[in-house]
Parts: C-alpha cells; sequence; structure tokens
C-alpha cells in the first residue's frame, strides 16, 4: 500500500494527465498563443468567472433598494365625483396631497446609503478576491501537476523487486 503522499502525487498526477489530455486539442489550435501565466490566469478568472457577476448584480441590488427606501414617496393626485346617481347637484374634488415624513426616517436612510453603497463594494471586491485565489490556486495545482508529469516521464524504471 502506497503512503499517504504518494497516494496524493499519484491522485495529482492522473488529475494532470486527465488534464493534459482533455486539453491536447486545444493545445494543437492554439500552438502560437503564448504561454498562461498566472496573472493571465487571474485575469481569465476575474473576466469570465459567473460569482463575479452575481456580486455585481447583488451590490446593484443593495444599491437600488437603499435609493428607493431613502426616496420621497411620490405625490398623489385624486380626482373625485360625489352625487352622481342623485337628484342633488354633482360634487367634484381634485386633492393633491404630498405624504410628509414625520419620524425621520427617511432622512437617516438617506444618509445611510452611502455605506451600503461602500458595503455592497467592499463584498464584490471580496468576491473578486476569492476568485482570484482560486485562480491561482488551480494554476499552480496545475502547475506542480505539469512538473511531476514531467518527472515521471524522465524518471528511470524502477526495478520491479523495488517498491
Amino acid at each position: 500500500m502506497l503512503s499517504r503522499p504518494a497516494r496524493r502525487a499519484a491522485a495529482l498526477a492522473a488529475g494532470a494527465a486527465t488534464l493534459l489530455l482533455g486539453a491536447l486539442p486545444l493545445a494543437a489550435q492554439r500552438a502560437d498563443a503564448p504561454p498562461l501565466t498566472v496573472t493571465g490566469a487571474m485575469a481569465l478568472a476575474r473576466t469570465h468567472h459567473p460569482a463575479l457577476a452575481v456580486a455585481s448584480a447583488r451590490r446593484r441590488t443593495a444599491v437600488g433598494a437603499a435609493r428607493q427606501e431613502a426616496a420621497l414617496p411620490n405625490p398623489v393626485l385624486e380626482w373625485r365625483q360625489e352625487n352622481v346617481g342623485s337628484p342633488f347637484e354633482r360634487d367634484r374634488f381634485v386633492t393633491l396631497s404630498q405624504p410628509i415624513d414625520l419620524t425621520g426616517r427617511r432622512l437617516a436612510l438617506r444618509a445611510e446609503s452611502g455605506f451600503v453603497d461602500e458595503r455592497a463594494e467592499a463584498d464584490s471586491v471580496t468576491a473578486a478576491r476569492g476568485v482570484e485565489a482560486a485562480a491561482a490556486r488551480a494554476y499552480w495545482g496545475a502547475s506542480l501537476a505539469l512538473a511531476l508529469l514531467d518527472v515521471a516521464a524522465t524518471r528511470p524504471p524502477t526495478p520491479s523487486g523495488w517498491r
């Protein structure tokens, strides 16, 4: 039975081989492309990772909700008629009203709306840094797998009696 580090190295080499065999057609198509670097992998992750689109949408939603909560209520225009089917003279009314916040709730929400934007931006930046860290981890894992594959390919075969 193999030791734990040897099993881990074998599993990593097998994963790298699977990854490389799956990428062979792509490598043949893009033979003239420069090699991928950590910076390039992180830039690709920042550009294409769906978690960043979700974080951006959450930020826009939070900012929009805060703006809506802090906005003044809409004025109300009402037109009314009374005594329509009655023998009395009809009464017609036009009323314009604007609700007023007497508690100061909207003023407090308006003052806090800038902080909502800052918190939402911090959450978006945290998500972006997490995606970049995951991309760097994946890049270094793949690099290690390639190095192990190179070592395994260049290593002379061991005699059958050795373990």
